[in-house]
This record gives C-alpha cells, structure tokens and sequence, in this order.
C-alpha cells in the first residue's frame, strides 16, 4: 500500500514534522497519528487540521483531498490549549538585534497569539493576517522594500486581498527589486523559493460566484472567517489559496532584518553529542572515556525472554505422556507413584526450559572464553582434514574410506549452534554438561539401526558380509520409526544423519565412475614428478574405493543404486 508524506504545520509553537500515512486512510486517521509523533500528544478530539483555508473534515480521505501529485502536502494543525496530554512543545525565543531607527515594527512575524483556536461551529473557518492588515483595504499599506520578506508580504496581501474579493494593484517594479532579496532571505532558513510566488494572478471572474470571508475580531485580532463553505473557488481565488499556504510558513518563519547597509558575522560551534563522544576520541586516536555508574544505582537483574513457541512443543509432549500415566496409574489410591509422578513432571518440564533458555548469560561468557584456546587447536587439527578432502575433490575422487566411517557420521563433531533465540551457544564441552537426560535419549533413538547399517556399508577386508535384514526384522523396524519419528527432535537429528549418509555414499559413486586423468592435447612432455605422484594416489583411491564396492553385499548394493537414483534435495 502507498503511503503518502504530509508535513504538519504548528504555527503557535513553531513546530513542523511530518508524518506518513496511506492514501486509503482518513482525516481521522491523520490525527490520530499526529497524536503519536508530536511532541506534547494532542488528543484527537481538540485538533483542527486546515488546508488551503478551510477546515477538514473526520471523514475525508487523502486519496480525495490530494489528488493531483503538484498540490503541496502540507497542512496546518490548531490544538486547543486543553487538549495538550503532556506538557506542549517549547515555544523557541529569538533572540535578534534592534531594528533600526525608523523601521516599523509591524514588519516582525506575527506572533503566535495572531493564530485564532477552533471554535465549536464549523461555520467559523478564521485565517490568521499579519499585524499590518488590521485594517482594509489591504493593498494601502504595502510593506517597506528594504525588508528582506517584502516581496513575500505583498503576494501574501494580495491573496488576502482576493479572498476577500477587494481589488488590488500589484506593483510590478517594487516586486522586481525585492524579489531577489526575499529569495536569499528563504534559502537562509534553508527551504527552497515556491515557484507559485512567481506567477501572477488570474484575471478577476464573476468571483460572487466563488467562496466568500467575511473579516470578524477575536481577542482583539483581524480574521477571516469562510462563510461559504460548499461553494466551489473561482480561479483566482484558488491561486490565493495556494499562494497563502506557501505564504503562512514563511511568515512565520523568523528572518533577521537587513537593511542595504548592515554586514552580518556568522559564527558557528560544533556540539558534539555525548552518545558520540568515545566516537570522536577513537577516530582521533585517544583513549575513550569510561562513565562510572552512580553510586546508588541498582543493578537490576537480566530478564531473559521466553520463546513460548519453542517450548510448546515439548511441554505438549509432556502433558500427553503425564495423561497416558495417570490413564494406568490413580494418584488418590497410591499417593506415593503420585509424588513421584509429580516430581517427574516438574524435572521434566524445567528440563524443557532449561534446553530452550540455554545457560546463564555470566556461565555463557565464562565458558566462550575457556573455549576459544580449544577451538583455535580443534582448527588447525581440522585443516589438514580439510586439505586432503579439497585434494580429493580437485581429483574429482574422495580420499580412501577410514574404518572409523561410521563413527564419524553417527557422532559428527558439532560447531557452536544457534539456540532458539538466535543466540550463540556455548562450546561442546559446556553443551555436554547441560543437556538433559531427555536430549541424550533422543539421540539414541534417533540412531536406532544406523551402527550396523554402518559397517555394512564400510565393508573392510577384515569383516564378514552383512546378511540382508530379515522379513520381521523389517517390520520391526518400520513400526519402532513410525512411531519414534513423530517426536520432531528424532525426526530431525536422523533425517540429519540419514542425509549425510546419502551425500557419502553420492560422492563415493561418482570417484569409481569418474574416467582417469586423460592427457590434454599438446601438453607437456614429461608430467613433473608431483604431479605423476598426485595422479597415481587417485587410482590407487579409486582402485581401494572399488574392491570396497565389490565387498558389499548385493543389498547394499541395491541400497546404493537406489540413493544414485533418487533425487537430491538440499535443506
């Protein structure tokens, strides 16, 4: 769903920020998000949000009040002093230099206070107008030229002027020369210039046919109130309304006032944040600063998050097996199996939260530490291995079996795993010592048959074959697995196995199909002596691969055949 930035205007605090809502949602939905995201949260019901003059209404969509891209997002907010939740925002104070001797003080920002609250009707829809248009005709008193948002005050007369359908004159040559000064004037705020302010305004209609404002005094203060809110604007009355909404903002805005002979000094000082000061002193090279905690500060215990979804499943288990016992066993006749049935169920259940939190965050660290000395010499132990089996592959043929095979593929050397959380786990010898008796009984059952499958599939020289497993033997298996494998833990840890096996035995085929090294056209005359080495290991690790291959029982065989010709799905 597209989404829509909409820049929200306080003119009574000096405060702008934007918000983003979907085109599918309401005015309602606007000020509700408002409630969020401005500072002080006004509630809903004491906010008034006014685009292009008027007021909007609860139920009026975004998609239906911006409907061409062109149109400025941009709408005015008024909170009534009762609806702050909180304390509202800071009203910021300016502080500027005198202006000089003769200059009018009409010409400052009109002040927070011009800014009219909402009343209960929805007749009264009052626009704020700026000290110097307390009294019509609006086009008699244009501001000086020296002041640096003259040009801005004039457009900004003239649209008021329009609205309240009073003609005006506009002054061609005065605009010219200050036009210039007002540009530099927004681009120090750091805003853009509105190109709307450069087009003229449309020549007058039949403008009693468009929207009418009559002005009315609140508190002392010039409005104008819509008195016409269904009538369509005319043209040049909607250019005024655009003009104004460019207008209002920037008026608003505080500008220093500069006359043609006045130099200004800039300063500017770089605070640095204290969140990023140990920042700063690295990228400089020096030692960072250290914060002590205060002295009265409690240290708060750690409260580690629950993954409730990943003891479900064996909390469900366990509530089923419990049932099943009390199905055979009645507590209120033998209250002693029922004691010993309720310690049961509490050693296992904190042995399925205990395997799902992992160990204590402090044992965690303690324990990384004490394994990294071990991990470093179980890699460099490891990279030999790995050498000979990336020589293998380049040779397109494994290394020769080990008889410890199916040993290594039944108790594989486990890495450090990802718990539930996502969170690193401690090393193997910190694993070993708090798995619970349950996960190691998984492990069992989850092997159950693989060991003599194992050494039929190694067949060494030294060994017998392997008889086929009988008809009942058969049987057996299958009905132990079908019900065994519905614990997802035995499912995972033997298809885990089971796969590794497969990609074994996949490998194993392809180095005693695999052609030898046949020699490349034009090559060298004399293959140099490590590489002639290289080439007589493959085959004899070919030759060893076969003999084991013709060792095997015909089941195993077929077994075999059966893997090659399945197809491969990695996880």
């Amino acid at each position: 769903m597209s989404t829509v930035s909409l820049k929200v205007e306080l003119p009574a605090y000096s405060l702008s920020f934007h918000v983003e809502v979907p085109l599918s949602s309401s005015v309602l939905d606007i000020k509700h998000r408002i409630y969020t995201s401005c500072v002080g949260a006004p509630r809903v019901d004491g906010q008034r949000l006014i685009w292009r003059g008027r007021f909007l209404r609860d139920e009026e969509r975004v998609q239906d009040i911006w409907k061409s891209p062109d149109d400025p997002h941009t709408i005015h907010l008024a909170v009534h002093s009762s609806a702050w939740s909180s304390t509202p925002p800071e009203i910021p104070s300016s502080s500027t230099s005198p202006p000089p001797v003769g200059a009018p003080r009409a010409l400052s920002p009109p002040p927070s206070s011009h800014l009219p609250s909402y009343t209960t009707t929805p007749q009264s829809r009052p626009i704020a107008t700026p000290s110097y248009l307390s009294s019509p005709p609006y086009a008699s008193q244009q501001p000086p030229s020296n002041h640096p948002m003259a040009y801005v005050l004039s457009k900004h007369n003239n649209a008021l002027s329009a609205l309240s359908q009073v003609r005006f004159a506009p002054n061609d040559n005065a605009e010219t020369q200050t036009r210039q000064t007002a540009i530099n004037a927004v681009e120090r705020c750091g805003w853009s210039w509105p190109p709307i302010l450069d087009e003229p305004f449309p020549a007058p209609g039949n403008e009693s046919e468009g929207i009418k404002y009559e002005r009315v005094t609140i508190e002392g203060q010039t409005f104008l109130s819509l008195i016409t809110p269904n009538a369509t604007p005319t043209p040049l009355q909607s250019h005024a309304l655009k003009v104004l909404t460019y207008t209002f903002p920037l008026l608003l805005t505080p500008v220093p006032y500069q006359t043609p002979l006045s130099t200004y000094a800039t300063s500017f000082s770089f605070v640095v944040p204290p969140g990023n000061l140990n920042a700063q002193l690295q990228q400089l090279g020096l030692p960072q600063l250290r914060v002590n905690n205060p002295p009265n500060a409690a240290n708060l215990p750690e409260m580690r998050d629950i993954p409730i979804r990943a003891l479900l499943a064996p909390l469900v288990m366990l509530t089923l097996r419990t049932v099943l016992l009390l199905y055979f066993v009645s507590p209120t006749r033998k209250p002693f199996l029922g004691i010993m049935l309720g310690a049961w169920v509490l050693y296992e259940a904190w042995g399925a939260i205990r395997a799902v939190l992992g160990p204590d965050p402090q044992q965690q660290r303690d324990g990384d530490g004490n394994a990294r000395g071990g991990a470093a010499g179980g890699a460099a132990q490891q990279q030999p291995q790995a050498g000979v089996g990336a020589q293998g592959a380049a040779g397109n043929g494994p290394a020769p079996a080990q008889p410890n095979a199916a040993q290594a593929v039944l108790a594989p050397q486990r890495p450090r795993a990802q718990g539930p959380g996502g969170h690193l786990q401690p090393g193997n010898g910190q694993t070993n010592r708090t798995r619970s008796q349950t996960s190691m009984l998984l492990d069992s059952l989850a092997i159950m048959n693989l060991q003599s499958e194992e050494i039929a599939l190694t067949a060494s020289p030294i060994s017998q074959p392997v008889p086929e497993p009988s008809f009942g033997h058969k049987v057996k298996t299958f009905a132990s697995l079908l019900v065994l494998t519905l614990h997802p833990a035995v499912w995972n840890r033997r298809r885990t196995v089971l796969k590794a096996r497969e990609g074994r035995v996949r490998t194993e085929a392809n180095a005693r199909e695999n052609p030898g090294n046949v020699q490349q056209e034009g090559g060298e005359e004399e293959e140099s002596e490590e590489r002639r080495q290289e080439n007589e290991r493959r085959e004899r690790a070919k030759v060893e691969l076969i003999a084991q291959h013709q060792r095997r029982s015909p089941w195993v065989r077929t077994y075999i055949e059966r893997v090659r010709g399945s197809e491969w799905s990695d996880d």
